[in-house]
């Protein structure tokens, strides 16, 4: 993947892995941080809490 993130200038070339993971009957979602949010009831609602967290991470942060 070539995919450049907002503010990056170099042509590395990046590999993600799954943000999302089960564990002990709950979803989580990996933060590029090393932090977790969850548990979830449900991958769907994972992947909606982790959109929720980037969007308030971005109304307190505006300048990133």
């Amino acid at each position: 993947m070539t995919e450049k993130r907002c503010g990056e200038t170099d042509t590395k070339t990046y590999y993600r892995t799954d943000r999302f993971y089960s564990e002990e009957g709950g979803w989580y979602a990996k933060l590029r941080e090393g932090d977790e949010l969850g548990p979830f009831d449900s991958k769907d609602e994972a992947k909606q809490g982790l959109v929720d967290f980037i969007e308030l991470y971005k109304n307190e942060n505006p300048e990133k």
